[in-house]
Parts: structure tokens; sequence; C-alpha cells
């Protein structure tokens, strides 16, 4: 009885998948002549279509700006026409907005794309998925490639006087990460396997007030947060209170800095080159991806071996091909504990960067020294001078992440 069970479910699948891609290769037929045509104009020009997976903040900031940046660099394609498109909806309408007017974005080329994947030779006309890497160094120094007009420039200027009436010219974004936006929009998906991601907002407190302090405006971004923080200051803004797609993108670009949870938020502020402390990264190598400009840094968080109660060295981490994974599970499997970065970790990347970005800060030989020793032990095989760096001063408290 299993057994005829087991083959009647199979067959079931089977009837279900051929009229599910019978109905697929239906709605694909009007398109097949477009990709047809592609195919007979190769010779004097490549058409390929970039596939932009837009339902998520780090790919529709980050990602398309690698993209454009690396497409750019490449002289190489001079005669390659390249048209984006959407795999899903996008996350937020006025950032796509801006690429939609500034890059060839088309909607039709998702259709022309998918009849192109029906015939042989697809390869040819799509653009590899990369993630958003960008080991090339393409992103460094790449000038930002969105922008907002005149007339959105007086509306986000308009915005913040009402959401903010004391604020100064100075204004600083900082964000956490936590699983509250996730468990909101991911239509119930479980991604509780990003949770090592996580870290509180109350850690980021002496930060924040420092900042006040020197008497920026500070907005805590994001559109959905597990815990508010209240600082009695009418420049500090929980901006979740006022969130909008538009004023979301705007207050990135009229920042003067970032400080935040590795996590695709990030990926804003960078878009428009912004200076950035980026803090409890994790996994410990991921972010060597990319970075825009000198005036980025990062602090990892720290894995802690359970059995032995201590912290693993950078060359303990690769060994146990712990730098790279990205599953809650995986880390709980090899009894590692990730630890945030402790408030007064993050306040001090933010000083750095600060400095960085004011010019009262220049790295000495040594800091460079050990930023590199560093990437040597976790990508020993890389060259690594175009990667995300690390703060120098964190290196020297944790002296383990270059032994």
């Amino acid at each position: 009885m299993r057994l005829a069970a087991k083959i009647r479910n199979a067959m079931i699948k089977k009837v279900r998948d051929f009229l599910w891609r019978t109905r697929v290769i239906i709605k694909l037929l009007p398109f097949l002549p477009l990709a047809l045509g592609i195919r007979l104009i190769r010779p004097f020009v490549l058409v390929r279509f970039c596939e932009i997976f837009a339902s998520r903040l780090g790919h529709l900031a980050g990602t398309v700006d690698v993209y454009v940046c690396q497409r750019d660099a490449d002289p190489g394609r001079a005669r390659i026409k390249e048209v984006i498109y959407w795999f899903d909806t996008p996350c937020n309408r006025q950032l796509a907005n801006m690429w939609e007017r500034s890059q060839p974005v088309s909607a039709l080329a998702r259709h022309i794309d998918m009849a192109n994947r029906l015939l042989p030779g697809h390869e040819a006309h799509s653009v590899p998925f990369h993630g958003g890497n960008d080991r090339s160094g393409a992103l460094n120094n790449a000038p930002q490639k969105v922008f907002f007009t005149a007339a959105e420039r007086a509306r986000g200027e308009a915005r913040i006087a009402e959401i903010a009436p004391a604020a100064t010219n100075r204004i600083a974004c900082v964000f956490n990460r936590d699983s509250e936006y996730l468990n909101r929009t991911g239509q119930g998906t479980d991604y509780s396997y990003h949770n090592y991601r996580d870290s509180r907002i109350a850690d980021y407190r002496p930060m924040i007030e420092s900042l006040l302090d020197d008497g920026y405006t500070v907005f805590r971004m994001g559109e959905h947060v597990a815990e508010r923080l209240e600082i009695d200051n009418p420049r500090y803004i929980e901006f979740t209170d006022f969130y909008d797609d538009f004023m979301d993108v705007y207050l990135f670009n009229r920042c003067d800095l970032q400080v935040g949870a590795a996590s695709g938020i990030v990926c804003l502020g960078r878009a428009f080159r912004k200076p950035t402390a980026m803090v409890n990264s994790a996994p410990l190598f991921t972010t060597s991806h990319y970075r825009t400009h000198e005036m980025e840094l990062f602090i990892p968080k720290l894995y802690w071996l359970k059995s032995e109660s201590r912290y693993l060295k950078t060359s303990e981490v690769r060994a146990l091909n712990a730098g790279f994974l990205d599953r809650s599970a995986q880390f709980e499997d090899l009894g590692i504990e990730l630890h945030d970065n402790l408030p007064e970790d993050i306040l001090s990347i933010s000083k750095e960067v600060q400095g960085l970005a004011e010019g009262s800060l220049r790295f000495t030989d040594d800091d460079i020294s050990l930023q590199q020793a560093f990437w040597a032990l976790a990508l020993p095989h890389e060259d690594c001078r175009e990667f995300f760096q690390i703060s120098p001063s964190f290196v020297r408290k944790y002296p383990f992440l270059v032994e």
C-alpha cells in the first residue's frame, strides 16, 4: 500500500510539473520571436539581461550598484547592451524609480529572458548573478549612480523639517539588525536561520548620545523594529514612526554618517558613498565583498568557542571553515557563539569614521599593516587591498584577530 501511494504521489507530482511547465511555455510563446531576434543580431551587438532580486534592500541597493559600476568599468562591454529587470516586487519603490530613470530597466525584459532560457545557448544572453560581490574593486572610488531631482531634494528637506523641527545640518543614520522586518514581510517564511546576525539597539546608545553631543541629528532607521530606543532629545528620531519609501532613501542621501549593522540597509548609505561604520558584522569573512571609498570601516562579531570558554583566532576560524557560515544552526553545530560588539566598541568605530570623514584621522603604516594582516589570515590567497577594512583600534583591543 505504501509503495502504491508513493508511486501515485510521484505520478501526480510529475503531471503537475508538466502542466505548470506547459502553462509557462504557452505564456512565453509571444516572446520567443524576440528571444530569437537577439540571437540574430548577436554578431553585431550582444544583448544581455540582468536579473535582480529586488524584494531585498541589499540587492536593490547594493547588487545593482556593484553591477552598474562593474559594467561601466569594463571596456570590453562596448558592444554589449544590457537590460535590468526586477525578478520580484521592489522593496522600496523610490529607489526602484531612481534606478529606472538612470539605467535601462524594463519589465518586458523579464519575459524575453524567460523565453530566452527555453532555448539552447541562453547563457550568452544572461549577466551572471554575483550577489553584490565586487572583489575586482570596481566600486572603490566609483561615483554614485543614483540621484535625487531638485524637486525631490526640496521635498525631502521639507519633510525633515516636519519630522525633526530641531534638526541640525549634520545628520547621522543609525540602525541595528533584528528579525522584525523579515517576520512581518516574509510571507510566512522562517528566516530564523539569520538570527545570528541580530543585535540590540540598546548597545548603540552611547554612540548615539555621543553623536547628539557632537551636534548631529540622529535618525534611527528601519521600517519595522523589534525594540524602540527612548532618548530624551528632540534631535533623536525613531524613523519607524514616520516611515515611507521616499524618506527612507532620502535620509541616507542626506546624512553625513551612517553607523549600523551588516545588513541590507547599510547598502543605502553606501550607494550615496557615505562614511560608514559597519558593526556586528557576521559571518566574519563576508565583509570582504567590496568597499566604496576609504571612509568605511567594519568590526565583526567575535567567535566564542563554548567548550574552551575563549575566543577563536582568525586562523582558527578559517581552519574550521567557519568564516563563511551563514546559518545559526551551523554555528551551534560547531559549538560557537557569536558575541555582539560592546557599546564602547561601537562608539569607538563611530569616532574613527568621523575622524576619517573630517580629516582629523589618518591611518598610520601600522594601522594598514594590521588591516592587511587580518585579511592575510582570513583569505590568504586573495589580494585584499580593495576589501572593506577592519578597524585598527578594534584589532589592537582584540589581537587574536591577527593570530
